[in-house]
């Protein structure tokens, strides 16, 4: 893949995994191991946001399909211990059946929306887990904080005494 469609691709990786992280409910493993408590049926962030009046924060979406492909095919799909992602098979059934024709990247790329659904909704699940999305900056620029207070402590290092 070049860069410019793995650019769309990791793109549509974070969509994906900020629909999935909003679409799974969040299970505390301590409440649910105690048999004594009656513990409530788990919903997801999408539906308890709603609820507290809050509107969810979504990455700018390109104008492409391939998110409505996937909600369409099914994000994952059914496998022996649990959840998969979508097979060759299941991909080229939903060719079949709708008419679509994408192309050899972008099947490749709705392979890869289901394997990022998958572990965001498998890591999802921890009730603290973050969303992988914010409108917010929530990053800091640790290099950025090193150099200046490197700086400071050099300054001050280098002011004469009695100032």
């Amino acid at each position: 893949m070049g860069k410019f469609l793995e650019g769309i691709g990791d793109q549509f990786d974070l969509i994906t995994r900020q629909v999935a992280w909003l679409n799974t409910a969040p299970v505390d493993e301590r409440k649910a191991a105690l048999k004594s408590e009656k513990v409530p049926e788990p919903v997801t962030r999408l539906k308890q946001m709603e609820a507290d009046g809050i509107e969810p924060t979504m990455p700018p979406l390109p104008p492409a399909p391939y998110l409505d492909w996937l909600l369409e095919l099914g994000p994952t799909e059914a496998a022996g211990m649990g959840a998969s992602a979508i097979s060759w098979r299941t991909i080229e059934a939903w060719c079949n059946r709708t008419g679509n024709d994408p192309s050899p990247w972008e099947s490749k790329l709705l392979r890869r929306m289901s394997s990022a659904w998958l572990a965001e909704a498998d890591r999802a699940r921890k009730p603290d887990c973050p969303a992988p999305w914010s409108a917010e900056p929530i990053e800091i620029n640790r290099a950025a904080v090193s150099a200046k207070i490197g700086a400071m402590f050099r300054a001050m290092v280098q002011q004469p005494a009695g100032d």
